[in-house]
């Protein structure tokens, strides 16, 4: 991919999109898909957001069968088949245990009922996924099988096991709609600033300012799509355009990554709340324990903001509440303060009569005032659920615009480094490709990170020096990464390189030794290319 603002001011497009998270990057990458001329702009870093502090888990929607919200759980199911097709090599199934002891009284048959109802709802589930990403039926098991898979404190009474889809990396994912769209034809522009936007003959006029070249730029477009999360409200009042349908209280949701060795599956807990409270509603909620690149990921824990809506990252305060809440249901050791190395802290629209909570809609979508230029503002609550509400947010572009397919693709078409067969053989080829062996950690998450792209991975990195060094002695991340991300990623400074092409800010690997090598980088590779 290639950065070039200035054709984002030479011709008008059908859709310009502001907000380069994982919504605003389905879009885009729909809308190019169908036809329309497509401009995606981000403010930050793509998927710098929300969608980098989510808890990485591509929910089934298993739990919903207990409230009987079928359509809910059936659209879940489905669209976490579809990321297990469209990115096999970033989502893979992971196994998940709820405790019995967590299912007791009522409950507990609801459970019971919502495992064999889920098995009827998604018998199409696996359809067209290789045999290394399917999802087994959720079964029951006793208590000498959970032993295996839970701490002992919470195998005593067995357990529910189901398969939900884990992310490998939640800003690669980003990063794989983002260039797809690119592919398709899509203007892309991370440090893009949305300003304000105007009416002129019957079309939007988007100015924006170049966070990096200082430039002010003018975007033509037909219609106007609003995917910026959190500042959807600051967009939406940049363009005149009503809010009051827009979410005006925000939660922050906060995911801890512990320094812990990780178990063989995720498991859930129910806690009691910040207050000690056992009744629902007053602040009890589920919380996941899971398995993720070495470490042990807890989440999600939710708090009201009474910042600014945009503010990013937690206060130890916050963490220690979190914390405190989390250690009353803990198993084993509680956790320690210490043991955190990192802090998924990102925004979500909240239940207005409970704003320390996460609205219960998974999708929004507010079409605007007819009198202006057709506009659309789309608020996600659910990372899982994206592509779905991209897809129907493309259908009113294209319903608006009178022109433009009517069919959506994005179900069925691969991300670029989808790679076309198993995982496992590609990390011989990459030995082969770049001509040394990394060692087997270090080769698989290449492929993990890279799938098909491999091979151009290796062609880049292959002419720079000393590529093939270690970042970090705890991680598998080399500098020759960071490399590419400069030369065919649109990585522009030095946290794009450390948090979201390479991940080892969001590891817990981050420190001075990466931050100095990634500003070598850029500015060898920046000033060659």
């Amino acid at each position: 991919m290639k950065r070039d603002v200035a054709r984002l001011s030479e011709e008008p497009v059908d859709v310009c999109v502001v907000g380069g998270g994982i919504l605003g990057a389905c879009i885009a990458r729909d809308a190019s898909l169908r036809g329309l001329r497509t401009a995606l702009i981000e403010r930050g870093d793509f998927g710098g957001g929300t969608s980098a502090h989510c808890l990485k888990v591509v929910h089934g929607g298993l739990r919903y069968l207990a409230d009987l919200d079928f359509l809910r759980a059936r659209r879940s199911a489905h669209e976490r088949s579809v990321w297990l097709h469209v990115a096999p090599h970033l989502v893979e199934p992971w196994p998940f245990v709820a405790p019995a002891f967590e299912m007791k009284g009522p409950s507990g048959l609801t459970m019971r009922l919502a495992a064999v109802l889920n098995e009827q709802l998604t018998r199409g589930r696996n359809q067209g996924l290789p045999p290394d990403r399917h999802i087994p039926p959720a079964r029951h098991l006793a208590a000498s099988a959970c032993a295996d898979l839970l701490p002992a404190e919470l195998a005593a009474k067995g357990g529910l096991l189901f398969h939900d889809g884990l992310m490998y990396s939640s800003e690669r994912l980003v990063l794989e709609v983002v260039r797809a769209a690119w592919n398709e034809g899509t203007e892309v522009a991370n440090y893009v600033a949305f300003r304000n936007a105007r009416e002129q003959s019957g079309e939007w006029v988007i100015e924006a300012d170049d966070m990096e070249g200082g430039e002010k730029l003018q975007i033509r477009a037909g219609m106007l799509v609003n995917a910026a999360g959190a500042a959807a409200t600051e967009v939406a009042r940049g363009a005149g355009l009503s809010r009051e349908d827009l979410p005006q209280v925000y939660s922050m949701g906060l995911n801890l990554v512990l320094n812990r060795a990780p178990g063989p599956a995720a498991y859930g807990l129910t806690t009691s709340g910040e207050d000690g409270s056992k009744r629902l509603g007053r602040g009890r909620r589920f919380i996941f324990v899971i398995p993720w690149r070495g470490r042990t990921l807890v989440g999600t824990g939710h708090q009201r903001v009474t910042g600014p809506a945009e503010a990013r990252g937690a206060s130890e305060e916050q963490i220690a509440r979190f914390v405190t809440e989390v250690n009353r249901v803990w198993a084993g050791e509680p956790i320690q303060m210490e043991e955190i190395v990192g802090v998924h802290a990102g925004l979500q629209p909240a239940d207005p009569a409970r704003p320390a909570h996460p609205a219960s809609r998974d999708r929004t979508i507010v079409h605007e005032d007819a009198a202006h230029p057709p506009a659309i503002t789309a608020i996600l609550t659910k990372y899982t659920t994206a592509r779905a509400l991209a897809e129907r947010t493309v259908d009113r572009c294209v319903a608006r615009l009178g022109r433009g397919s009517s069919r959506c693709r994005t179900a069925s078409i691969s991300l670029p480094g989808a790679p076309d067969g198993p995982l496992e053989p590609t990390e011989s080829k990459l030995r082969e490709l770049l001509g040394v062996d990394l060692g087997a950690e270090t080769s698989r998450h290449l492929t993990r990170m890279y799938g098909a792209h491999l091979s151009e991975f290796a062609r880049v990195v292959k002419r720079w020096e000393a590529w093939e060094d270690r970042i970090h002695e705890g991680a598998p991340t080399i500098r020759g990464q960071m490399m590419y991300a400069v030369e065919r990623e649109l990585a522009l400074r030095t946290e794009d390189l450390v948090w979201r092409r390479t991940e080892l800010g969001p590891r817990g690997n981050a420190d001075e030794r990466s931050d100095r090598m990634a500003d070598e980088v850029l500015r060898a590779v920046g000033s060659a290319t």
